[in-house]
């Protein structure tokens, strides 16, 4: 039932970028129909904290970061009339109380004078050399410093302790009815909430926003760089034998998922979930989007009790467009025709006659995923040379229009010129928004291919960085790893008679198992937060 005057907070904790966005559109939802006013945590090393806390600004919502000292809470209020007067003006309107000076006083601070005006010759000096040291030292210093912290116990413990003071007073401020995030793990920002939440007798709840995270997303991140890879028999023999959970045998190799100082402070604090290799296991209640969510988590260990399958928020989101999708699909394909004929004009090409029916080809750019390198290429810039040229090869020899979605941290001047200097096409619109206008997608391990399975569009997976997750391949997505292989796929979607039909039919017998495709998740959301406040 939608409340007009709010009623209470909901405190949403953001940790990576990808999650605002989710939660943010749930916190819209949450407001309309709950009454509670948005509060966002943002982790204290937050990268994108000044973009977004504008947004937030903009609709009036509360914000805080460890990193800043000053809170934004939901009782900040407009000074009215006032702030459109300077402030030397309404201070002459109002009444100042006497100040008396003593005595004492009027000579600390004729002393203090004197002795500014006696060392202002050395402060130039001194400023300088202390800023040759900083520079010359200091990032040895801090790097010192932080190898001393993560090995020492009591330093490490010192830092979440912190975190956890400040946490409470976060709490205190905002006062919230119900703890929402997006994901939670070892010593993370959810982890502390959810534990001065349970303090204060209050309920957390986990909205993934994305796909269902597995320990094998954790493994290959680690093995990728070899971090926290288990070393020396002594060491092993202890690790194994006094917190067997805390390790995971993977590639031949053992991993600890936190280093042995952050794994006694998360155990003493208790900031993990009983089992730390398994994502979001520790006291978050689970909204699912589907049976496939619910079936891993429940084989991974995560109790039944947490557990409830709701379907997800971007569903209903693609639901209600549906109406639009004609309209909207045109507009498109107008857009696309009109960059590239002035594309062929400009470098003087011949005209491109698209026959009817031709295929939307709408490609999510992959991201960087360094150390990682794309199967057979050198690096990032070499995989988009490489897709750049097959795309606008296939979107100029008339076999299928060519759009591209690029993600937000991917925005950098120098790739978008690239790719417009080939002629392909950027779209500005949300990939949301579009998604349901294409006729095939492709992504790198994203997500969003479970958009594209409630849409029954073929996709295809390009797992250039070989991570080999199956799920994707079980919701009869096209898995590739290499450059050529995408290209021998594209072609045989775009030409092979019968087989663009075929994979199509394939999504239609198993995306029922990924999600709930109703139109109805965010009032099974919406339902599932009110039993737990």
């Amino acid at each position: 039932m939608t409340q007009n005057a709010e009623t209470g907070t909901a405190l949403y904790v953001v940790s990576e970028y990808g999650e605002f966005s989710s939660l943010l559109a749930l916190a819209k939802v949450v407001r309309a129909q709950l009454g509670l006013h948005p509060a966002f945590l943002f982790k204290h090393d937050y990268g994108a904290l000044n973009v977004h806390t504008q947004q937030l600004d903009v609709l009036g919502y509360s914000w805080v970061s460890a990193r800043r000292a000053g809170l934004h809470t939901k009782h900040a209020a407009s000074g009215g009339e006032d702030d459109y007067v300077p402030s030397y003006v309404r201070s002459t309107r109002e009444p100042k109380p006497g100040r008396s000076r003593s005595r004492t006083a009027a000579t600390l601070t004729w002393l203090a004078s004197i002795g500014a005006v006696a060392t202002a010759p050395i402060l130039p000096v001194a400023a300088l050399a202390a800023l040759v040291f900083r520079r010359a030292r200091g990032s040895a210093l801090l790097a010192v410093f932080k190898r001393f912290a993560r090995r020492h116990p009591g330093v490490v413990r010192w830092q979440y302790q912190k975190l956890i003071d400040e946490m409470r007073k976060v709490f205190e401020i905002f006062r919230p009815s119900i703890v929402i995030a997006g994901q939670d793990y070892p010593l993370s920002t959810t982890s502390m909430a959810s534990l001065v939440a349970e303090e204060r007798g209050l309920r957390t709840a986990i909205v993934p926003f994305s796909m269902t995270p597995t320990t094998k997303e954790i493994a290959e991140s680690f093995a990728g760089s070899r971090f926290n890879l288990l070393r020396g028999k002594l060491k092993s023999r202890l690790i194994k034998e006094a917190f067997p959970q805390w390790v995971n045998h993977y590639r031949g190799r053992d991993y600890t998922r936190l280093s042995l100082p952050e794994i006694l402070v998360a155990e003493e604090l208790r900031l993990t979930g009983p089992i730390p290799w398994v994502p979001n296991s520790g006291r978050g209640i689970l909204l699912l989007p589907g049976q496939q969510s619910m079936e891993y988590c429940a084989s991974a260990g995560i109790s039944g009790d947490q557990l409830r399958i709701t379907g997800a928020l971007w569903s209903d989101q693609i639901w209600r467009k549906s109406s639009s999708k004609g309209q909207r699909r045109d507009d498109l394909i107008y857009d696309i025709d009109s960059f590239s004929s002035s594309y062929r004009t400009t470098n003087l090409l011949p005209p491109v006659n698209y026959p009817e029916g031709t295929k939307l080809l709408l490609v999510s750019w992959p991201p960087d995923q360094a150390p990682r390198t794309p199967t057979g290429l050198a690096d990032f810039s070499e995989l988009s040379d490489a897709l750049g040229e097959l795309l606008s090869r296939i979107h100029y020899s008339g076999m299928a229009r060519v759009a591209i979605s690029l993600h937000p941290t991917l925005m950098g001047r120098s790739l978008q010129m690239d790719l417009r200097e080939r002629g392909l096409y950027l779209v500005d619109q949300q990939l949301v928004d579009v998604i349901d206008s294409a006729d095939i997608f492709l992504a790198t391990v994203s997500s969003t291919l479970l958009w594209s399975l409630q849409l029954e569009v073929p996709s295809v997976n390009l797992d250039i960085y070989r991570y080999g997750y199956r799920e994707f391949s079980d919701a009869g997505i096209l898995d590739v790893t290499s450059m050529a292989d995408l290209r021998t796929t594209l072609l045989a979607l775009l030409r092979r008679p019968g087989y663009y039909d075929e994979v199509r039919g394939k999504l239609a017998g198993t995306r029922g198992h990924w999600g709930l495709f109703d139109g109805h998740s965010t009032e099974r959301i919406i339902t599932e937060l009110s039993r737990l406040m």
